[in-house]
């Protein structure tokens, strides 16, 4: 891949992040893999580097939008950092056709998640708090090692459990992912899974993608965004789970 195609895939990874709260990692970490044969440890690397900065950058805008609530998104950053800085450690030590399984399996439940509607209305069911904890400890864990950042549980866990606006959710959202990247990100520095020259030209991307999508979410039919996704992400996991058998 050439340096502006590093560029596009930031770009698109950023507007499809800010659209959902996902940051984007999915398709960062996808690409680099599949069509540039990068190591799994350097893609999640330069995954979270691209993440932290452009989801920092929209979480400055929807901050202005008044869309965050920092309330609930402390609440989940308690039990989810732990999760995230133990599973930054494990990821270089994953056999890269596990690592290409267990990602292919991620995006499958990802694209499912899209087409439940339900996780996405305004209504919530409750949620038993050590229950919550336990999950977003794990979800800490799979996010890190996987680079996707967490974006693809804490939206729907937002909207359907804790009752947020679908808007306010993927902001909430995206805010939750610039701090636990963040950290994980620090450890990826430390095990040295970060390339600079992948790094800089997938973040600058990602930063312009994702300050447009925060902008446009409010204009775009949600289901349209929902379907095209959903079909996206089948496409990759597939693709990645060839690879790996």
């Amino acid at each position: 891949m050439q340096f502006y195609e590093f560029i596009l895939t930031g770009f698109f990874a950023g507007l499809v992040g800010s659209f959902f709260g996902i940051g984007g990692g999915i398709i960062i970490v996808s690409v680099l893999i599949s069509f540039n044969s990068i190591e799994p440890r350097f893609a999640v690397g330069t995954s979270f580097f691209a993440i932290v900065i452009s989801s920092a950058v929209a979480s400055i805008y929807n901050n202005s939008q008044k869309r965050i609530n920092f309330e609930i998104a402390f609440r989940i950053l308690v039990t989810t950092i732990p999760g995230s800085l133990l599973g930054s450690f494990i990821v270089g030590i994953i056999p890269i056709n596990l690592f290409n399984q267990i990602f292919s399996l991620l995006l499958f439940l990802f694209a499912i998640l899209i087409y439940k509607k339900s996780l996405f209305e305004e209504t919530h069911s409750e949620i038993n708090p050590k229950v919550l904890s336990l999950i977003l400890f794990f979800v800490g864990i799979i996010t890190s090692t996987s680079g996707i950042g967490g974006g693809i549980i804490f939206t729907p866990l937002l909207a359907h459990y804790l009752g947020l606006p679908l808007i306010n959710s993927i902001a909430t959202s995206q805010f939750i992912l610039a701090i636990t990247s963040f950290f994980a990100l620090l450890t990826h520095i430390y095990n040295s899974n970060i390339q600079i020259n992948l790094a800089i030209p997938v973040a600058s991307g990602a930063v312009l993608g994702s300050l447009i999508g925060a902008k446009l979410i409010t204009k775009i039919p949600k289901q349209s965004i929902n379907l095209g996704l959903g079909l996206i992400i089948i496409g990759f996991a597939l693709y990645l789970f060839s690879k790996s058998i």
